[in-house]
């Protein structure tokens, strides 16, 4: 009767042993798919994530190279205008002297060589959230009365991806055709264009180191 009753309690402690690992075993093979699910599904996401930062810095990229590109046009503009300025100029240096010379290099001389593009920075005494100085820009342009009388309004386009609202445009000579701005920081690059009265061809444009203007690196 002891040895059936040691047989039953070892029979017993197999049954229990087997009940353990087949729960174990169970466990492992259920939990294995959900883990690699979980796995996947992280993994997803980490992807689709970076995926988005690169689309969004590719976006910021060329937009970058598109305001370049239109630097790039602008400063061709000058450059050919200088250009056949000075041709013109050594034309009537042979032809013409003296005071006669003067008025000529006067008429010829390129409009956007008459005019001056100015800027000033003014502290706000605020802050953004990271703690950069707030200032209010102010932009506007100089030039001889019979000169700015032929403008009849400037557009200023600030030439960066960061900013929201890229063109301002002024019709008003009493200010200089001034425009501003609140903001933390200057521009390299602000594509000044000139809508003159009784405009024939293309608008005479330059490009404008603001920075440099108001002092900054």
């Amino acid at each position: 009767m002891a040895d059936t009753s040691e047989q039953i309690q070892t029979l017993l402690q197999k049954l229990d042993a087997k009940e353990k690992k087949e729960r174990r075993n169970a466990f492992f093979y259920l939990g294995l798919p959900l883990l690699a699910g979980l796995t996947l599904s992280f993994w997803t996401a980490r992807q689709a994530k970076e995926l988005q930062q690169l689309q969004k810095e590719k976006a910021s990229v060329t937009e970058q190279i598109e305001s370049g590109k239109k630097t790039v046009d602008v400063l061709r503009q000058q450059i050919e205008s200088y250009s056949s300025t000075l041709k013109e100029l050594n034309h009537q240096i042979t032809a013409f002297g003296g005071r006669q010379l003067q008025e000529n290099a006067k008429q010829i001389t390129p409009f956007i060589a008459q005019i001056k593009v100015r800027a000033t920075a003014e502290e706000t005494h605020r802050t953004t959230a990271d703690k950069s100085p707030i200032y209010n820009f102010r932009l506007w342009i100089e030039g001889p009365p019979d000169v700015m009388s032929r403008i009849g309004a400037v557009q200023y386009e600030f030439n960066h991806p960061t900013f929201v609202q890229k063109i301002q445009r002024s019709e008003n000579i009493t200010d200089g055709f001034r425009v501003e701005y609140s903001g933390w920081g200057c521009l390299h690059s602000v594509i000044v264009t000139f809508a003159l009265r009784n405009q024939e061809g293309k608008p005479p444009s330059l490009d404008f180191e603001m920075c440099s203007a108001i002092g900054w690196s």
